[in-house]
């Protein structure tokens, strides 16, 4: 072989080998990439939220309006969700940037909202199984023993008799649920952990009082975190993620909850939809935030701030 068959060989060597080391590379690299790329998105994302935040904070204290440039890119969208009184920025991304499947705070240590947790004390005895228990009792338990316990709670405004019992003999690990009053409970019982419907908001079972049955515990609907003026956050940036095929959807969201001064009055700002309240484009958009007016009742004040896109 002589010197330039070399050369030649040599260079179809070298270049096989490079085309491997890039094939290599993007093979491995590009996930990295996609990666760094959606954290630099989802970053600018959440910096976007605390701008708006500031400027609806702002407004709502001095009036007026602000206006503020919105990025939205990619398979992206921006839009007011009026009735849960926040703005979402929902985005499709290659990598779970998001590290939960439910809300998790992103710019504090609490949500704006929390499951309803209720106690009920249940000190009374209502009869004793197989002795002062009559017919009436029969469906509470089987294989009934001991004392059937006993008290009241309103739940969700209706009255509710509720009785705990054993259906082992052992320990108390059943709880019953009555609404009408002057009829014993035969339904409407279960153990830990079950849901009981009512008013259309599911009870969960957290907790009974498995030694003395004097106390079960219903965790309920989720209802408004009221943070203390002066020391939380009004708007509260959180996140989840949706996995989708070979995809994910992450939704961001900045939701106000009202803050309780000492005076015991909670400020609350309320978002309200002005002309356009959903943007979804690869383009720069322009967000209006206007002051519309403050509301108050008793102990609630309630600032509105209408939204809308330009």
């Amino acid at each position: 072989m002589n010197k330039a068959q070399s050369n030649i060989l040599a260079v179809v060597l070298m270049s096989g080998i490079a085309i491997v080391i890039v094939s290599a590379v993007l093979v491995w690299g590009k996930p990295l990439i996609d990666k760094s790329s959606d954290k630099i998105s989802m970053q600018n994302i959440i910096n976007t939220l605390q701008n708006v935040d500031e400027k609806i904070v702002y407004v709502a204290s001095n009036t007026g309006s602000q206006r503020l440039r919105v990025d939205v890119s990619g398979l992206s969208e921006i839009y007011l969700d009026e009735a849960d009184n926040s703005i979402v920025f929902r985005s499709i991304t290659r990598m779970p940037l998001v590290g939960s499947v439910e809300w998790v705070p992103l710019n504090t240590y609490e949500l704006p909202d929390e499951k309803e947790t209720l106690t009920i004390n249940t000190t009374s005895t209502a009869c004793t199984c197989g002795s002062t228990c009559g017919l009436d009792y029969s469906g509470l338990c089987s294989s009934c023993t001991g004392e059937i316990k006993h008290g009241t709670a309103t739940i969700n405004t209706t009255a509710t008799s509720v009785h705990v019992c054993t259906t082992n003999g052992v320990e108390y690990n059943r709880i019953c649920f009555n609404t009408t009053q002057g009829v014993i409970p035969t339904l409407n019982c279960y153990g830990e952990n079950g849901l009981w419907l009512q008013d259309s908001v599911n009870y969960r079972i957290i907790y009974v009082d498995r030694t003395s049955g004097n106390e079960a515990v219903l965790e309920g609907a989720e209802v408004e975190n009221i943070g203390i003026q002066g020391r939380d956050v009004p708007g509260i940036i959180a996140g989840r993620l949706t996995p989708a095929q070979d995809l994910y959807e992450v939704r961001l969201r900045l939701k106000y909850r009202g803050l309780e001064d000492e005076n015991g009055m909670i400020n609350r700002i309320r978002l309200s939809c002005g002309v356009n309240c959903f943007y979804s484009s690869s383009k720069t958009t322009f967000m209006k935030l206007t002051y519309n007016s403050t509301r108050t009742m008793d102990t609630i004040s309630e600032t509105y701030i209408k939204v809308e896109f330009e």
